[in-house]
């Protein structure tokens, strides 16, 4: 059965958004389109319509283009002619190849860390562990999800600011809507807090040994996330 444009739901991704006309118009449309995916506001193998992108923003077709195409490189769009614009499914493998570089990196940042790290830095990580658990009261998803996301950027910009947590950010838009799947499970919100505390435990302690284990457990369990998310949404995934 062929799916059908729910314009409705375009309309909710797009609603609120404004165009600052100061700024080139193409970037900002794939930064929406883009993190509407990404969070899951777009759902893998969904369509969607670039006309009604255009008429919802009030835009030409160009810019939008511009946009779907940048995205259809990145693999989070597949353009098929004569039959339409869809979200890719999750890949696996490109899962388990975010995964990989990512481990390498956030290794990495955490060795450096455990060496280098600062008392103002881990009280701003400490911070971020507190607003989390608040987080955990409400069970908003995406605030969690973004509070993860801090956790490990606040780390990475201690290193470097420039690119470093650009480039990681830019491998792993499949990790993050199987994680942010993930994160709806009764039990994962507050396995990963724990995690991120034996993270931060262990780089306060200045103990890279249990540092990089830490790390590495929270980074792993992303084996576990795929099996479990394939197994009740097949239909979001592919190979």
């Amino acid at each position: 059965m062929e799916l059908k444009i729910r314009k409705n739901n375009t309309l909710n991704w797009i609603k609120g958004f404004e165009i600052n006309r100061k700024l080139p118009i193409g970037p900002q449309i794939y930064n929406l389109l883009r993190e509407a995916i990404v969070s899951l506001k777009l759902m893998p193998g969904e369509p969607i319509s670039e006309k009604i992108i255009c008429e919802e923003l009030g835009y030409s077709r160009t810019p939008i283009r511009e946009a779907v195409i940048k995205l259809e490189d990145e693999g989070l769009i597949e353009v098929f002619p004569q039959k339409g614009t869809y979200i890719s499914k999750i890949s696996v493998e490109g899962v388990l190849e975010s995964q990989f570089i990512r481990e390498t990196m956030e290794c990495a940042i955490i060795n450096y860390v455990v060496n280098n790290g600062t008392v103002k830095l881990f009280d701003k990580i400490s911070l971020i562990l507190k607003k989390y658990n608040k987080a955990l009261e409400k069970k908003d998803y995406n605030d969690l999800f973004i509070l993860d996301e801090k956790f490990h950027r606040q780390l990475a910009d201690f290193c470097y600011k420039k690119r470093l947590w650009k480039m990681i950010n830019l491998v792993k838009p499949d990790m993050d809507r199987l994680r942010l799947m993930a994160l709806k499970s009764p039990t994962r919100p507050f396995e990963v807090i724990k995690e991120h505390e034996h993270i931060f435990n262990a780089i306060v302690s200045r103990d890279e040994k249990k540092a990089d284990e830490a790390i590495k457990y929270h980074l792993r369990y992303i084996f576990k996330e795929i099996n479990e998310t394939k197994k009740m949404n097949p239909e979001y995934f592919t190979k």
